[in-house]
């Protein structure tokens, strides 16, 4: 009867073992999940906040941009020519034009005042006639020039080995 008792101790004792191991298996399972979650939770949490601190460092920086730029501001504006001095634009071009063998004709097209953040501006239109690269030759004399100048549109035709150019663009003055 010993070896009955015995054999019913080792059964109750291992399945018994078995029992709680399965209990600290489940148990194990939902917990490492559980944190497992958690971590991507966290994770997610520091990207969140690593884009916004890029984005309060990129803030500190445009703002601190905008204080140089306002500062800026009025040199920049001294640097445009005043409204007075476009009367000298359309000649200053035709000279270019001519040292570049180009035929030219020029006309002012509208007109915006300027304000105390924003330049004026005066919009124009100009034909050139001759040949490419004196054209070439010529936006890269007025590129260099005393006007500030954006050129809006180019219309380019071929007349024989001559070319015909009407481009529409603003002045920038004070």
């Amino acid at each position: 009867m010993q070896s009955k008792d015995f054999k019913q101790w080792i059964i109750w004792n291992a399945g018994g073992g078995a029992a709680v191991l399965a209990v600290l298996f489940i148990l194990i399972l939902s917990v490492g999940g559980d944190m497992s979650s958690r971590a991507g939770k966290i994770r997610m949490q520091r990207q969140d906040l690593e884009v916004r601190l890029q984005s309060f460092n990129s803030l500190i920086s445009l703002r601190a941009g905008a204080d140089r730029a306002g500062r800026l501001l009025p040199q920049l504006q001294n640097s445009l020519p005043s409204k007075d001095q476009l009367i000298s634009f359309s000649k200053y071009l035709e000279t270019q034009a001519k040292q570049n063998n180009l035929t030219f004709l020029f006309s002012f097209d509208s007109e915006t005042p300027s304000t105390d953040s924003v330049p004026g501006i005066n919009g124009f239109s100009m034909t050139l006639n001759g040949a490419y690269a004196d054209y070439v030759r010529f936006l890269k004399s007025v590129e260099g020039g005393k006007y500030f100048i954006n050129f809006g549109s180019m219309d380019i035709s071929e007349k024989g080995n001559r070319f015909e150019i009407l481009i529409k663009g603003k002045v920038f003055s004070r």
